[in-house]
């Protein structure tokens, strides 16, 4: 859906009011601060993140002790974890606690062209190529070229992408997977389905990519997007031996089943999910269980209404990007980029109409890694409810005679 004169200037969407950019700018800034600084000065401005890149950490070690073999020190978490103290311990300012490798092992194919790389070298190189890729997942077969152009470089200034970069994370290659995906699916859908399969790296972000398909009956990119989930996973075992997918299991049961109560308070209790945000404020076991489930199932029937309804491309991709954030068993306030691209899309769409709510809706997400983490701070806790409020604010954007009809079988 055109909503502007590609040929004309910027769209009056992305020229918010002063009110609502001041703060953005300045929160930006900040974000991207607290990155320099925490260089040589961590904690100097704001929280101490130890060092830039200490999750980075883990990904580089991992394919360098992959590519030696020696999956038993891959798979024990207390090694592992001293070795990544031993070898960072020039940076660090204190050590790491717990910190095992627990993305899947495909994940470790992406990652073999930086192992010869020196570890700053690596970090710098990961986050400019997948940042690069969300650029360009964002701005091909927009709905509004000139601003997906604003929409893409707005998310890769953010706040949440600066706690990307800082905590040396996927964020960007989140947002990259997903987007391309859904962008390339018109046109090329076995190149889709394939796009949407490296989500096997992060499975937790892939769980509505399937409810999607189902929804515009895309059956070729189902089948091709199952084929390529297999691939990474394949190539790892080719690898790496079959070894290295005992071991994760192993382990990944180890955590899972509760065995080391560690890995909860640690890993667990330090993220923005859904369960976790319901643990903090007040939510007992089952409940906040039940909470994650429910929306999970929300989310999945927000993404199936959404590629069924006459909705523009570009909002049903937002609400694909929103309400993948409340089906995620594990999220990081890096993963507000999915939030923060989530609301460029919507402002784009909305063109001359966007109201003071929708600027302050997506004031609020762009700030929402500023809060802290649920753990520690309590305005982070009710980051779902946001999340809610922009999907119900996608679903207003119904146009019918300005939207596409879902693909044929």
């Amino acid at each position: 859906m055109q909503l502007s004169d590609p040929s004309a200037g910027p769209p009056r969407a992305m020229r918010p009011p002063m009110v609502i950019l001041v703060p953005a700018v300045l929160a930006a800034l900040y974000g991207w601060a607290v990155f320099l600084t925490s260089f040589r000065h961590p904690g100097a401005i704001g929280p101490n993140y130890d060092t830039p890149g200490t999750d980075f950490m883990v990904f580089h070690t991992a394919i360098r002790l992959a590519l030696h073999g020696d999956l038993k020190l891959l798979f024990d978490g207390d090694r592992f974890t001293a070795l990544l103290n031993s070898n960072y311990r020039d940076v660090l300012s204190f050590p790491l606690t717990l910190r095992p490798f627990v993305h899947p092992p495909g994940f470790l194919i992406l990652m073999l062209p930086l192992a010869p790389l020196g570890f700053h070298a690596a970090l710098a190189l990961f986050q400019l190529v997948t940042g690069g890729a969300l650029f360009a997942a964002l701005r091909g077969g927009a709905d509004a070229p000139r601003a997906a152009l604003l929409v893409a470089a707005a998310t890769l200034l953010s706040p949440a992408a600066s706690v990307n970069v800082l905590w040396g994370q996927t964020g960007f290659l989140t947002v990259a997977l997903l987007a391309g995906g859904a962008r390339l699916l018109p046109e090329r859908p076995l190149l889709a389905g394939l796009v949407f399969g490296l989500l096997s790296i992060k499975p937790q972000h892939a769980l509505l990519v399937p409810v999607m398909l189902i929804a515009l009956r895309a059956w070729r990119t189902l089948f091709a997007a199952a084929v390529g989930g297999l691939l990474l996973p394949a190539a790892a075992a080719l690898l790496f031996g079959t070894g290295i997918w005992t071991g994760w299991f192993h382990q990944a049961w180890h955590y899972a089943s509760g065995a080391d109560p560690r890995y909860f308070l640690d890993i667990v209790m330090w993220d923005n999910s859904v369960r976790t945000c319901a643990l903090l404020l007040g939510f007992g076991g089952t409940a906040a269980a039940l909470v994650a489930l429910a929306a999970l199932v929300g989310g999945a029937a927000a993404v199936y209404a959404a590629y069924r309804a006459k909705l523009a491309p570009d909002v049903r991709l937002a609400v694909l990007l929103a309400a993948s954030t409340l089906a995620a068993s594990h999220t990081g306030p890096y993963d507000t980029l999915l939030l923060v691209a989530a609301v460029g899309l919507l402002l784009a769409d909305c063109g001359r109409h966007t109201t003071m709510l929708i600027w302050t809706l997506g004031l609020c997400v762009w700030l929402l890694p500023l809060a802290g983490q649920p753990a520690i701070s309590v305005p982070a806790r009710f980051g779902p409810l946001l999340t809610v409020l922009l999907i119900a604010v996608l679903f207003r954007r119904r146009e019918p005679e300005a939207a596409s009809d879902p693909l044929p079988a």
